[in-house]
C-alpha cells in the first residue's frame, strides 16, 4: 500500500514537474520574443536575432515566433546581398522587399536609408511615396514635403498627393491641406493603404466623416489576417486622433474585411496584406511577388517565411 502511494505521488509529482517545465518555457519563450521585438525597433538586429531564435526554441509550437525569426534572419540576409548586387532589377526587388520589412516592424530609420537609395536611383512616384512615409512615420515632415514637392507631374499617383497633404497638414501649412484633400477621389479598388492615408489626410484637415468613410473603406480592403494589426495602427495613429474615440469611431472598428487572407509573414506583403499592384501586375523581367522573384535569384531556399512557419528549417 505504502509503494503504491508513492509510485501514485511520484507520478503526479512528475506531471506537475513537466506541466512547470511547459509554463516556463512559454512564458521564458514570450519574453524573448518581447525583448526580439523591442530590439528589432531600435535597429540592434544580432540581438533581436538571437532573442527571436531563443523564443521559437523555447516554444517551437508558436508559428509567431518562429515565423518572425524566420523573417529577421531572411531580411539580414538580403540585407547582406543588397551590398554587392549588381543585377539593377534584383537590387530593386530585394530593396522594396527590405523597405517593407522595416516599415511593418517599425524600424523606420532604416526603412528610411533603404528607401533613400532607391529613390535616389529609380526616382519614381512610387519611390517617392515609400520614401515620405517612412519619413513621416519618423516626424521628419519637412524632408516629406521637400521629396513629395519634387515629385514630376507625370510621375504622380493618389498616394503622393495624398501623402504630401498629411505633410503639408503636419508642418502647419493647413490650406494647402485642404486643397489636397478637396482634390482626392479613391478608386473604387483603392488598395488599403491609399485609402488609410487618405483618412489620415482628412482627420487632419477636420473632414471627420469623410475620414471615417476611408478609414472603413481600407478596413474592408484589408485581408482578414492583416485587419486586427490596421486597425491597432489606426487606434495609436497620431493622426487620427481627431476621430478617435468616439462612438462613429467605435463602430467603424467593426468593420471586416471584404478580401482573403493575403500572405500574411511575406515580407513583401505591406500592412494591408497584399502586394503592390505594380508586383500584382507582374511588370519587369517575369510576374509574381518582387520578394519571390528577390529569393530565387539569390537562395535555394525560396520562398516566404510564412509559408514555412512550423515547419522544421536547417540552420
Amino acid at each position: 500500500m505504502h509503494v503504491r502511494t508513492s509510485l501514485i505521488a511520484l507520478t503526479v509529482a512528475c506531471v506537475v514537474a513537466g506541466a512547470s517545465a511547459a509554463w516556463a518555457g512559454t512564458e521564458s519563450a514570450s519574453q524573448a520574443f518581447t525583448e526580439g521585438q523591442a530590439l528589432l525597433a531600435k535597429g540592434e538586429f544580432d540581438g533581436a536575432l538571437k532573442a527571436l531564435k531563443a523564443a521559437a526554441v523555447a516554444d517551437p509550437e508558436n508559428k509567431e515566433y518562429d515565423g518572425e525569426f524566420k523573417l529577421l534572419r531572411r531580411a539580414l540576409n538580403m540585407r547582406e546581398q543588397l551590398k554587392a548586387e549588381e543585377d539593377a532589377d534584383v537590387w530593386q526587388q530585394m530593396s522594396r522587399a527590405l523597405y517593407t520589412y522595416y516599415r511593418d516592424h517599425n524600424v523606420n530609420g532604416e526603412a528610411v536609408a533603404v528607401a533613400g537609395k532607391l529613390h535616389e536611383k529609380v526616382n519614381t512616384g512610387e519611390s517617392a511615396a515609400l520614401l515620405a512615409d517612412a519619413q513621416l512615420a519618423l516626424d521628419q515632415n519637412d524632408a516629406a514635403v521637400k521629396v513629395l514637392d519634387g515629385v514630376a507631374a507625370d510621375q504622380r499617383t493618389p498616394r503622393t498627393d495624398i501623402l504630401r497633404g498629411v505633410a503639408l497638414a503636419r508642418v502647419g501649412k493647413l490650406p494647402e491641406a485642404k486643397a489636397v484633400a478637396a482634390k482626392v477621389e479613391l478608386d473604387k479598388d483603392a488598395e488599403a493603404r491609399v485609402s488609410f492615408d487618405a483618412a489620415r489626410l482628412e482627420a487632419l484637415v477636420g473632414n471627420q466623416q469623410n475620414a471615417l468613410n476611408a478609414l472603413q473603406r481600407a478596413f474592408e480592403a484589408t485581408p482578414a489576417n492583416w485587419l486586427d494589426g490596421l486597425k491597432a495602427e489606426a487606434k495609436a495613429s497620431k493622426d487620427l486622433q481627431s476621430v478617435a474615440g468616439g462612438e462613429d469611431f467605435a463602430k467603424v472598428l467593426k468593420t471586416e474585411s471584404k478580401v482573403k487572407s493575403g500572405c500574411g509573414g511575406c515580407p513583401m506583403a505591406g500592412k494591408d496584406g497584399k502586394c503592390t499592384a505594380q508586383q500584382k501586375e507582374g511588370k519587369g523581367k517575369a510576374g509574381g511577388c518582387e520578394h519571390e522573384k528577390a529569393d530565387k535569384a539569390k537562395e535555394k531556399d525560396a520562398g516566404c517565411g510564412h509559408d514555412k512557419a512550423g515547419k522544421p528549417e536547417k540552420e
